[in-house]
């Protein structure tokens, strides 16, 4: 079983891994040059709108083209929280949680 999860929030965390030359997770042996040059494109553009059509793009090419890696399980965790007792729970894809900012509600 292989995983992973996202190190920082941008796209490129997960589209990176797939890129020719990478190599802390280069077991799939997977190369695509259209799909690199993406990613490089990626990389240099600045107007944020234009890096989300080029990273959709790249994304077509791995999920609906090429499809180098089949994941069978994702796995995930479940988190009870009393909202109308308390303020500050912010949720991420990281799991990383700052109880410093729970705050019991006033009434």
């Amino acid at each position: 079983r292989a995983g992973w999860i996202g190190d920082y929030a941008d796209p490129l965390t997960f589209l990176s891994i797939f890129t020719q030359g990478y190599t802390q997770f280069s077991s799939h042996n997977y190369s695509n040059p259209e799909y690199n040059e993406l990613i490089k494109k990626s990389d240099l553009e600045l107007d944020p709108i234009k890096r989300q059509d080029i990273l959709r793009q790249a994304e077509e090419i791995i999920i609906e083209k090429d499809f180098p890696i089949a994941p069978i399980y994702i796995y995930g965790n479940s988190y009870l929280f009393r909202n109308d007792k308390w303020t500050g729970w912010n949720t991420n894809f990281l799991e990383r949680f700052d109880l410093c900012q729970l705050k019991l509600k006033n009434k």
